[in-house]
């Protein structure tokens, strides 16, 4: 008797470690799918999103770079923009009638600028010397003093032109270039945000495909030693005496 209750009990032990391996060999194909499946799923997505092997978190660091450079550009064209506007404004204060009150910076950067303002003093100051000596305003002196007075201010009123035109187009382009910069920026943010939800979801796959994996070495060492220990026919009782 003691020796065929020795025997059931290995019986029932061995086969409910084989009815528990069965259990698991079955869980086993299904984990096993169920991971093939999410692999092929965070596959397919970086595949759809043409997410570059380059991590997510280094793609998040290039792009933050890139808005970093693209936003001291910007800001850079901004402050030559206001410095040109500024530069257009003075220009427009100059008297088109008496074009002598020049912007000092203007008169040296352009030679050419403070000369045909200088012949213009001159020639004003010649006029008014002619006239001095005692000659009337129909001599022919003073009429051809006032002709050359006339011949430099209008030389100097179409360079102060030349200066103004070429300031507005200066206006125009770095106004194109902080909208072309401005464009730049936002398309960097928008996708930054893209990718904030690209991460997102992809997080979410990696999660599903780590969590798939660690359940199915679980089940697979549970399986394992299932089958040893339906191998191994050892009893938990003994005859003590």
């Amino acid at each position: 008797v003691v020796d065929a209750y020795l025997q059931h009990n290995i019986d029932q032990a061995v086969s409910s470690n084989n009815s528990a391996g069965e259990w698991l060999r079955d869980q086993l194909t299904k984990l096993k799918q169920d991971l093939e499946n999410s692999e092929l799923a965070l596959h397919g997505y970086k595949t759809e999103k043409q997410i570059l092997s380059v991590s997510l978190e280094e793609q998040s660091n290039m792009l933050r770079e890139e808005m970093t450079r693209l936003n001291q550009a910007l800001t850079d064209v901004r402050t030559k923009r206001e410095h040109i506007a500024s530069r257009a404004g003075e220009l427009q204060k100059v008297s088109a009638a008496e074009p002598i009150e020049l912007p000092s910076t203007e008169l040296l950067e352009n030679d050419l600028l403070s000369q045909l303002r200088t012949s213009y003093i001159k020639s004003k100051s010649d006029v008014l010397s002619i006239m001095g000596s005692g000659k009337g305003s129909n001599h022919p002196d003073v009429a051809a003093s006032a002709a050359r007075v006339e011949t430099a201010r209008e030389a100097l009123q179409k360079e102060i032109r030349n200066i103004q035109g070429a300031v507005q187009n200066d206006l125009v382009a770095v106004g194109r270039e902080a909208a072309g910069l401005s464009k730049l920026f936002e398309g960097a943010k928008q996708h930054a945000m893209d990718l904030n939800l690209l991460e997102i979801e992809y997080r979410r796959l990696e999660r599903t495909k780590a969590n798939n994996e660690k359940l199915y070495g679980i089940v697979l060492e549970r399986s394992k030693e299932s089958d040893l220990a339906s191998m191994m026919r050892f009893s938990n009782v003994r005859v003590v005496e």
